[in-house]
Order: C-alpha cells, then structure tokens, then sequence
C-alpha cells in the first residue's frame, strides 16, 4: 500500500488591506487574487464574517492545476470590502480558511471613517388611507442619520 500525502499550495497576492478614509453611507472595495498552484488538490475556501468588512464571494472552490496545457495556475479574484456604519478607526482580521476549514490563514484589514457620505434615498410606500410626508431630515454630526416621520392629518370640511 501507498500513502502520499499532500499539502495545499497556494498564494494570496495581499496579506494586509488598508481601506484608508470611507466615508459612512459608502464603501470600498480591494481585489485579492488566491492562486492554487497544487496539481491535485483543488483549493476549497471561506472567510468569516466581521462587523464593516465582507468578502464576495464569501466561499468557493480554485480547480488545481491542468498539467497538461500550458495555462498558468487557475485563480480566483475575491472582492473584500469595508462598509462603515459610524465614525471611528477600524482594525480588524478577516480568517481565509481553507481545505475544509481546517486550515485559517489571517488577512488583517484596515479603515477609518471620519466623514457622512450620500445619505441613502427613503422610499415610503403609500397607503390608500393614509398619507405620510417627511417633516425633517437631521443628520447628527458624529453617528447617525434620523429621519422623522410624521402623519399628514387632514381636516374635514
């Protein structure tokens, strides 16, 4: 009988993410690439999740490499992003697990946040019976976004 055993081979092009200044309302986006360059052993992978930072896709699958064509390594391009909901700095580690999570690999990640962005769009839905207005917008100058809403009353005649 013959065992072998096999170890993962494979590079991430960043190890350490800087987001720099986001703004709240806003995002940014950094492009890691994972390069399997195992000839047998395809590469299974996830991230975890953490509070203002997301991975697209959250897991996934690199094919090993095809020895017979001259390809280069098969790899695989995943979006992180840094998402702030209030001001401050951010510092974290995002987890890049792989071969059936039993192996963690850290990726840590970097951002602040000292600035409001665009405001999202409100949309209200209007009932038949009821009608709603926006009477103030306040934007609060260190956290939040509040929007009031009051109900429009009407007079009978």
């Amino acid at each position: 009988m013959k065992v072998q055993a096999c170890y993962p081979e494979f590079t991430l092009d960043k190890t350490m993410l800087n987001f720099w200044d986001c703004k709240v309302h806003e995002r940014k986006k950094i492009t890691i690439k994972i390069t399997n360059k195992h000839t047998d052993l395809p590469l299974d992978f996830s991230f975890n999740k953490i509070s203002f930072f997301s991975a697209e896709p959250i897991s996934g699958m690199v094919s090993p490499v095809d020895i017979s064509s001259s390809k280069n390594p098969n790899q695989t391009d995943i979006d992180i992003f840094f998402h702030p909901e209030s001001f401050g700095n951010y510092s974290d580690v995002i987890i890049f697990r792989y071969i059936n999570n039993m192996y963690t690999f850290p990726i840590r990640v970097l951002g602040s946040c000292k600035q409001i962005g665009k405001v999202p769009e409100v949309s209200l839905k209007q009932n038949k019976n009821r009608k709603y207005h926006i009477t103030k917008l306040i934007i609060h100058t260190f956290i939040l976004t509040f929007i009031i809403i009051e109900k429009k009353r009407t007079r009978s005649s």
